[in-house]
């Protein structure tokens, strides 16, 4: 999944999003924040049974794709981000891929 978006805008919504997540469950889906890119649109989600938040994020998609990722580990890795402008392109698989290699 290749989009180009709103790099501060993203990182406020995996803030809120990382709160919704439950931390301490055994379950990893409602751990998770959800991702998916399709056309000009970048959906963001999670659950943690109790309440469910969506983020609707408009985007420039290249490459169309869905994943998830753990909402702490989604929260460290872009709280590290620095952008030098707002409208940057990122690849949403390798920096989560990049972030799982570093841990080990």
């Amino acid at each position: 999944m290749k989009i180009k978006t709103d790099v501060e805008k993203l990182k406020r919504i995996i803030s809120v999003l990382s709160r919704v997540t439950l931390k301490k469950d055994n379950n990893e889906m409602l751990a998770s924040i959800f991702f998916e890119a399709t056309k000009n649109i970048l959906k963001i989600k999670s659950s943690n049974m109790s309440i469910g938040v969506e983020f609707t994020l408009v985007s420039r998609v290249e490459e169309e794709g869905v994943f998830s990722v753990i909402g702490q580990h989604a929260q460290q890795l872009f709280s590290s981000i620095q952008t030098q402008k707002n409208d940057d392109e990122i690849d949403l698989c390798v920096l989560f891929c990049l972030r799982c290699v570093m841990s080990f």
